[in-house]
């Protein structure tokens, strides 16, 4: 399976007019967006989809920015928390626990920026301005729901993004079948949501 930058890279170029592999062609890259910048930066490739702040980093260090993913996609669901359905069942407790604490870490970052930033920058090693301007970007835009909720148009995005690709056939399932939200509206009601 594709990893979810290049799904996201494929459909913005395609956006542009922009055709894989007749117009370009892709190399994986390990890592993540930290990974994605040092091969930029090393001159391994001539492009990357860097996530706020590495594509900030990136500006100053006086590459160009060649556009925006969220014009070409403006909804996505970017991260998400998969469990096998009869082990969940099984395990409510431990997954409703879990679920608890992923929601009081969202509330933590919202209403501690400053910390928050400052976590960031000490274990990801991004000087604390990027940090704390990575913090306020995922914050203020709400890329992480502060309940933990999963953006249903945002998964609805990901799949035709996949059919797109080729990764799902049409028709495309609704995206509410890919999603339990009880274990998610127990562990809001247990944390008074």
């Amino acid at each position: 399976m594709k990893k979810l930058s290049a799904l996201i890279l494929l459909d913005y170029l395609r956006s542009k007019g922009l055709l894989y592999p007749r117009d370009f062609t892709l190399v994986v890259i390990s890592g993540g967006t930290p990974a994605r910048l040092s091969a930029l930066e090393g001159g391994a490739v001539a492009g990357a989809v860097l996530g706020v702040p590495y594509s900030d980093i990136a500006i100053d260090q006086g590459f160009n920015k060649l556009g925006d993913t969220v014009e070409a996609i403006p909804a996505y669901q970017f991260n998400s928390i998969n469990v096998n359905p009869t082990w969940a069942e099984k395990n409510r407790t431990t997954v409703v626990k879990f679920l608890k604490a992923h929601i009081r870490s969202l509330r933590w970052i919202h209403e501690n920026l400053d910390e928050a930033a400052g976590f960031f920058s000490q274990e990801m090693g991004v000087k604390p301005p990027y940090a704390r301007k990575g913090v306020e970007y995922y914050t203020k835009n709400k890329i992480f729901p502060v309940d933990g909720s999963v953006t249903l148009d945002g998964l609805k995005v990901n799949l035709q993004v996949q059919a797109k690709d080729g990764l799902l056939r049409e028709p495309l399932s609704p995206p509410e079948r890919y999603v339990d939200l009880s274990y998610l509206r127990q562990a809001q009601r247990e944390l008074g949501m």
